[in-house]
């Protein structure tokens, strides 16, 4: 049995359909009403929280809302079309415009109720603040009285000396 092998060539349209077919989609997305688009995004996690960076760039500050429920937090607003000068026309338009959103669920383990924004150089930076876990804490057991709580540290968790409690 023989085994041909033939040279493979791409075929590829020439530069100018390329052209042509990216101005054709172009002007199919064109719209005179403005739609919706994502901002691209980046989560990151350390020990003390999350922090989510998304890109803005021509969003002012006060055009962006930030809601926190449920586990939940939603990044929403809008992005204004640049306006065209007079005899100025459009060529290629690929910056989207109008409203934007991102929902983005979170773990258990972030507190909504500790959430900070900071809006520069076309990103807006969202830190979300882990829960602390429960600290232990020893309860002073007092005769006649209310109880009195007190913060436990590791030496006196370990049952080291001077673990008892001051005298009263």
């Amino acid at each position: 049995m023989t085994t041909m092998h033939l040279p493979v060539i791409p075929v590829l349209p020439s530069v100018n359909a390329r052209v042509h077919v990216h101005r054709l989609l172009d002007e199919l997305r064109a719209s005179p009403t403005p739609t919706h688009w994502e901002p691209t995004a980046e989560v990151r996690e350390d020990a003390t929280g999350y922090t989510l960076t998304l890109e803005l760039p021509g969003v002012p500050p006060d055009a962006v809302e930030l809601l926190a429920d449920g586990g939940t937090l939603l990044v929403r607003g809008e992005r204004g079309a640049r306006p065209l000068a007079t005899g100025e026309r459009a060529v290629l338009q690929e910056r989207q415009a109008g409203p934007f959103a991102r929902r983005f669920r979170l773990p258990k383990q972030a507190d909504l109720q500790d959430v900070t924004a900071t809006a520069a150089h076309g990103l807006l930076t969202v830190r979300v603040a882990k829960v602390l876990p429960a600290q232990p804490r020893r309860i002073v057991v007092r005769g006649g009285g209310a109880p009195e709580a007190q913060a436990v540290t590791p030496e006196s968790a370990s049952g080291a000396p001077g673990d008892a409690a001051p005298a009263r």
